[in-house]
């Protein structure tokens, strides 16, 4: 289950609460080839405009995204949340800690779950089942 934790305001996400939250993320950069490159990672925090992410590669500031937030929870699996946003902050190390800044609001997602996802939310059973 995704646990979220209300943090005071400061550093690069200062202009509203942040939350520690801590789930799968998918990057698709907009000008990849048909937006068919996808970079996977974790959320670290996210604010009402902003998120910290660490991806499996770096991305360079200023690049346009599409981030996909992977939500688990215990009785209906995953929700996937759509964010379009920019590069605001990358670190070229290992980690590839990065911010992205948002434009707009986020939508759901009508379908499925990266592959990976989908079968780790099979493998939990609700309590009914």
């Amino acid at each position: 289950m995704t646990k979220a934790q209300k943090r005071p305001s400061a550093g690069p996400l200062s202009t509203s609460t942040r939350y520690d939250i801590h789930c799968p993320v998918t990057v698709s950069p907009r000008k990849s080839l048909n937006g068919l490159e996808q970079i996977e990672g974790e959320l670290w925090e996210i604010s009402e405009n902003e998120a910290r992410v660490l991806l499996d590669k770096p991305l360079p500031r200023g690049t346009e995204v599409v981030l996909f937030v992977h939500f688990r929870h215990p009785h209906k699996g995953i929700t996937t949340i759509r964010f379009q946003g920019v590069v605001e902050t990358s670190k070229e190390r290992p980690g590839f800690n990065m911010t992205v800044g948002f434009r707009g609001g986020g939508k759901f997602v009508p379908t499925e779950p990266p592959e990976v996802l989908r079968d780790s939310a099979e493998g939990e059973k609700s309590p009914n089942s």
